[in-house]
């Protein structure tokens, strides 16, 4: 399953992060299932080529632009 995860200059770090673990802990316990639904594929997304969270603890470099 395709998510992106659209940000803006000033994103709060914690929310951001709290985004890629939940999908990052959703695809590690898919191997406790049975029947596991396909991994989760995330993407970060932004206006511009990268962005600063709002203390500037990450500059993320954008997978791609929305068109």
């Amino acid at each position: 399953m395709n998510v992106d995860i659209f940000v803006l200059d000033g994103t709060a770090d914690f929310g951001f992060t709290g985004l890629l673990e939940t999908f990052a802990m959703a695809n590690s316990l898919r191997a406790e299932s049975t029947a596991p639904p396909r991994p989760w594929q995330v993407r970060v997304v932004s206006l511009g080529a990268s962005v600063r969270t709002r203390h500037t603890l990450a500059e993320l470099r954008s997978s791609r632009s929305p068109a």
